[in-house]
């Protein structure tokens, strides 16, 4: 999902900047708004990693899901697609919604080695 998440976030990256900043697309102009991000950091910014020009960072989880998990081609019928929509948002943590590490609090997992002998990396 990083590989669609990245796709996504390249495009809207692409878009906003034509539309927005520029009339004419500039790769000048959109590597120096990079690199002007790059080095400032904001304290405030719960999504720093983030372009500031991504449409992602001042959207909620919810409308991040319904903008980019698109049904319409599916075979769910109606009532299943609102279904299927309420267990994304119920789950919404585990995805990678920002391009961050989505997480599973309730995941346990029990590795056996087949070397028991202490080793350091």
């Amino acid at each position: 999902m990083s590989e669609i998440s990245y796709y996504i976030c390249m495009r809207e990256i692409l878009h906003s900047f034509q539309k927005n900043k520029h009339k004419k697309f500039s790769w000048k102009a959109w590597m120096k708004a990079f690199d002007k991000q790059d080095n400032e950091i904001n304290p405030d910014d719960p999504y720093p990693w983030l372009p500031d020009l991504n449409i992602r960072k001042k959207m909620t989880d919810n409308k991040i899901l319904d903008k980019f998990v698109n049904l319409n081609k599916s075979i769910l019928i109606e009532g299943e697609k609102e279904d299927f929509q309420k267990i994304l948002h119920k789950h919404k943590k585990a995805f990678l919604l920002r391009d961050e590490i989505g997480t599973c609090p309730d995941l346990l997992v029990h590795l056996e080695l087949n070397n028991k002998e202490p080793f350091q990396i």
